[in-house]
């Protein structure tokens, strides 16, 4: 599942998850509860300004930035290394 509230930065990041044959769920905007459980994705990806801490305790988040935007944040080779590291697990 990617969340965020800019259509373009959610469809680029889609499209790098598909490139690595995920399952993408784009989510325009920030889920309730009760769509991230109807949906119970592996990993979130949280596209700034939305953050992982704005997701329910327990769900794995990957924090999506582009380089510069804030020092706290993951850039996009953390985010290909986090990714790489979970699909790696998921994909066969």
């Amino acid at each position: 599942m990617i969340i965020g509230t800019h259509v373009a930065t959610v469809q680029q990041v889609s499209r790098y998850c598909l490139s690595w044959s995920a399952e993408v769920l784009p989510v325009y905007g920030l889920p309730n509860l009760e769509e991230i459980e109807l949906f119970a994705p592996e990993a979130v990806i949280a596209c700034t300004p939305l953050g992982c801490e704005s997701l329910p305790v327990g769900v794995p988040c990957i924090l999506w930035s582009q380089a510069g935007l804030e020092q706290t944040v993951s850039s996009k080779g953390e985010l290909y290394n986090s990714l790489r590291s979970l699909l790696s697990d998921t994909v066969h």
